[in-house]
């Protein structure tokens, strides 16, 4: 949430400060295309990921496994997202160490932002609305599933 809330506000200050047309604008819109385009990657590798470990559950991994198994989603990379960007964004991604942790970065701020988008969308892109409604995520049993309902237009109205 803070990373998307964070992409939006700096292209409203953009618009506010250089106006809707200017080349600082359109550098961080392209950013945020590209951070979206790595979002939607990343989270469909750390599905397929999991998917890899389920598998294998009960049964020891060998390193060189996990490893291949890593560099595949690099691979992937290299082939599927780098020759879009152009941002220089994520430019070390295929030479940085893979691990589990580094990944679980990649998961805990990148994954899956179209839900936010949706949402924010549903809410007229209001961020105050928007703001508000996230707010309220906090009392409920399943957020995600709310925020994925909002998204659709089921549940976008503000928390009392």
């Amino acid at each position: 949430l803070a990373s998307f809330i964070g992409n939006k506000g700096t292209e409203a200050y953009y618009v506010k400060r250089e106006g809707p047309q200017s080349k600082g604008l359109n550098r961080i819109r392209q950013e945020n295309r590209e951070e979206k385009w790595f979002s939607d990657f990343i989270s469909r590798e750390l599905a397929s990921l999991k998917s890899w470990y389920e598998i294998r559950r009960g049964s020891l991994i060998a390193e060189p496994d996990r490893q291949a198994r890593l560099k595949e989603i690099q691979r992937a990379f290299g082939r599927e997202l780098r020759p879009r960007l152009s941002a220089g964004s994520y430019q070390g991604f295929e030479a940085a160490e893979m691990n589990n942790a580094r990944l679980l970065t990649y998961q805990l701020y990148l994954e899956d932002m179209s839900d936010f988008e949706a949402a924010y969308r549903a809410f007229g892109s209001d961020m105050p609305k928007f703001v508000a409604f996230c707010k309220g995520l906090e009392r409920e049993a399943d957020p995600a599933a709310k925020l994925k309902l909002a998204g659709i237009g089921t549940a976008a109205r503000a928390p009392k």
